[in-house]
């Protein structure tokens, strides 16, 4: 979370940082709790709003959203206020042609709209 912090214009940080984050989130409930509780939604979406023509960064970042509304309604809670669902949307309509930000698009859709009882 420091380096995408740190590294807000950079492309390339963003899109691997999500990615590692991704991961990490969706193997261990830990690290989940970790990067939820340090922040890690908000970096996410700032990702997305900053780097909006970058299809690795919107594959991974959206990923990062689906798996950390998975911790619980007030990460739901605060995906709503920072608008997540519109830049998920707006990543599915700049990529159609890219098979994983319409798969990690869909998935992060479906946490965020069926809510926490459903993740996994």
């Amino acid at each position: 979370l420091n380096a995408k912090r740190g590294h807000p214009s950079e492309a390339q940080v963003q899109g691997c940082g999500s990615a590692v984050l991704g991961r990490l989130t969706a193997a261990s409930k830990d690290d989940l709790a970790r990067t939820a509780t340090g922040g890690g939604l908000e970096v996410a979406v700032a990702a997305l709003g900053a780097h909006p023509d970058d299809d690795e960064v919107q594959a991974c970042g959206i990923a990062l959203v689906g798996n950390l509304v998975c911790h619980g309604p007030e990460l739901l809670q605060r995906a709503a206020e920072l608008s997540a669902v519109g830049y998920v949307l707006q990543a599915l309509s700049n990529f159609v042609s890219s098979l994983e930000v319409q798969e990690c698009g869909f998935g992060a859709l479906k946490n965020l709209c069926l809510g926490n009882a459903d993740c996994r």
